[in-house]
């Protein structure tokens, strides 16, 4: 038995196990941690492994020419286990918040429930005012639009490639996931967002805009119905969106180009039959770990941490400091003539970061903090109303943990405080003034009414509806 073989055994056995054990112990749903874990595993390392076994995969760096070093099997097997390492270390992490959120509740059972902060319509509405307008006007003057020029990549030392001046792009589709939250997949809120959802696809970059929008609504979606998991029929819906991943960056810029839909879909069929067979690009992720893991054996560094601290940098604009830390200069740190990863724009997974920080120690304590701390917060946030300002915030970063655990840690904040900024704004509007809930039940989300009016939910609902 190859390495390789080995480690999909080996593989197979912990995913299994974990999802046994989440299953049972963990009281895990859709949005929960680990279950967006498990999802995040099961694509970057068990498929990856799968296509390397059985459809004779090329691994990172092989297709490159003589003068680059291929990562090798014994460097895939032993990413492969430091991710089962991780997984395992991540459940427990999660089984034990379960644990100990069920004995929170036995011992404070019989006594008044904390009261909760509920949204309030009013403030949505105020932060749709403050962004939505700019972001339109961003979009209009600054995107693609069909019918305009090419996309020219800007140095981001200047105003026009700088995030502050991108970011206000995002915003209107921003403010349409908070009144979405609000009033449901009304069509008035669900055709602009159509609309949106496509104009970001026409960019032909950054995918997350995409892609974490409708994870949202998914989540809301399941959380306006009290659904723990998405039928069979949303599935599948979630199973094309993941499909249409590989290929979205090379529609947005066949479509810039003016090329026939024929052409795109011609296109597109090979990006995905490469995708099947596991020669995409954006399934070398386990390589990716592989390579970053051996880089850091051999600088024989350890950062400490130093890699968070470019966040203390962050909200400076690189115009105003050219040289700047970047989010990324450990990768670059790392990267070698024979291995460039920095100028191929490869990651090391938020599990490479641990190890190039605190080594072994890291890849076992990081993930089991990260499975305990967010599912406490889960659970905090699923005993609160549908409407309160806590569910809300939970939702926020949970349609991000992909990226956080693709990227890094430090997109725990990016993704969420930075790219979701107006949405966190939301949040902090309501930090005064605002109503307040027992939640002895469920505040059920409001409904349309077939006229167009608002009514409440059925009764049941235990606390009213903030306004």
């Amino acid at each position: 038995m190859s390495d390789i073989q080995f480690a999909l055994a080996l593989d197979l056995i912990t995913v299994a196990c974990s999802i046994v054990a989440l299953v049972r112990l963990g009281r895990i749903g859709h949005s929960h941690p680990a279950s967006i874990y498990l999802f995040f595993h099961l694509t970057i390392v068990t498929l990856r492994l799968v296509a390397l076994v059985f459809a004779d995969s090329p691994t990172l760096f092989s297709g490159f020419g003589s003068q680059f070093a291929a990562v090798g099997p014994d460097e895939l097997a032993r990413a492969a286990f430091i991710a089962d390492l991780a997984l395992v270390m991540m459940s427990a992490g999660s089984i034990k918040a379960a644990r100990d959120d069920v004995t929170r509740l036995i011992a404070t059972q019989g006594r008044p429930p904390a009261p909760v902060r509920l949204l309030s319509i009013k403030k949505i509405w105020i932060m749709v005012a403050l962004t939505v307008p700019l972001g339109v006007f961003m979009l209009l003057n600054h995107a693609m639009m069909p019918g305009t020029e090419a996309y020219v990549r800007v140095d981001p030392r200047e105003w026009a490639g700088s995030s502050w001046f991108l970011l206000p792009r995002t915003w209107p589709g921003l403010g349409l996931l908070a009144l979405i939250y609000w009033y449901g997949f009304a069509w008035w809120l669900v055709g602009p967002m159509s609309l949106y959802l496509l104009l970001m696809v026409y960019q032909g970059l950054h995918r997350f805009r995409v892609v974490l929008p409708i994870l949202m609504m998914v989540q809301i979606y399941l959380d306006r119905r009290r659904l723990r998991w998405p039928s069979a029929g949303m599935a599948m819906l979630l199973v094309t969106a993941v499909l249409v991943f590989f290929p979205m960056k090379t529609i947005g810029r066949m479509m810039q180009q003016g090329e026939s839909l024929s052409s795109i879909a011609s296109r597109s069929g090979e990006i995905l039959s490469n995708a099947l067979s596991g020669r995409a690009a954006d399934q070398l992720i386990l390589d990716q770990l592989a390579s970053g893991l051996s880089l850091s054996d051999a600088g024989g560094h350890l950062y400490l941490g130093g890699t968070y601290l470019a966040l203390v940098t962050l909200p400076v604009p690189r115009p105003l400091w050219p040289e700047k830390p970047g989010l990324a200069d450990h990768i670059v740190e790392l990267s070698t003539a024979q291995r460039p990863m920095a100028k191929a724009g490869m990651v090391l997974t938020y599990l490479g970061e641990a190890y190039v920080n605190f080594g072994w120690l890291g890849v076992l304590l990081i993930p089991i903090a990260i499975g305990y701390g967010l599912s406490r917060f889960y659970f905090v946030a699923y005993r609160a109303p549908y409407l309160s300002v806590l569910r809300f915030a939970y939702l926020i970063t949970a349609c991000s943990l992909i990226q956080v655990y693709r990227d890094g840690l430090v997109s725990l904040f990016v993704f969420t405080f930075v790219h979701m900024m107006p949405l966190v704004l939301l949040v902090l509007l309501h930090r005064r003034r605002s109503r307040w809930s027992v939640p002895t039940g469920e505040t059920r989300p409001p409904v349309l009414a077939p006229a167009g009016g608002m009514v409440r939910g059925r009764p049941g609902a235990a606390a009213p509806m903030a306004r």
